[in-house]
């Protein structure tokens, strides 16, 4: 899906962007011959946050959704906790303030039922975006959903969606398996 970008957009606009789609996409697809209860989602980099988003728990019933309208989800190389976002350099472009932070962070808003959820990120990331999708995993886990996480040692931040183009590749296997 398609989102407006910073700075046109907050984070928080983006945000509510991609689940106003997934709402529209859950009342429209069956016209489109899918089924609205087999919706799984997969996002790299800023898509990895932002999959983690629509996961993440209490935004539903703002969008008329069910709380399990995700079934599974694949997250790439993504941020889960933006407060060292708002603590670098980057916050000059972000603009996050506490609040945002607060409300952006996935690994501070699990669901009450979460889905299967596989999360990975190339071996030349930094250690930021490995310690983040180990924790996020591990919380995830902690809470007695299922996450399998993992390095891709092959990859780096850019390539590891290309994955996903090779047919037999663990990621593309492990993705047919989350939604077979």
């Amino acid at each position: 899906m398609n989102y407006t970008l910073r700075p046109t957009a907050t984070l928080n606009q983006i945000v509510s962007e991609i689940r106003r789609s997934i709402s529209w996409l859950y009342y429209n697809c069956q016209d489109y011959g899918c089924n609205p209860d087999r919706i799984y989602i997969a996002g790299s980099s800023a898509g990895g946050h932002l999959a983690g988003m629509l996961v993440s728990g209490g935004w539903q019933k703002e969008f008329s959704v069910p709380e399990d309208v995700i079934k599974g989800a694949m997250l790439l190389s993504g941020l889960y906790d933006l407060e060292p976002v708002a603590l670098s350099f980057a916050n000059k472009w972000m603009e996050l303030n506490t609040a945002d932070v607060n409300r952006n962070s996935p690994i501070h808003l699990l669901p009450n039922r979460g889905c299967p959820l596989i999360i990975s990120y190339g071996g030349s990331e930094t250690s930021e975006f490995k310690r983040q999708s180990n924790d996020y995993a591990s919380k995830w886990q902690a809470a007695g959903f299922n996450a399998d996480c993992f390095e891709r040692m092959e990859q780096n931040h850019f390539d590891i969606p290309l994955e996903l183009a090779e047919t037999g590749s663990v990621l593309t296997k492990k993705m047919l398996g989350l939604i077979s």
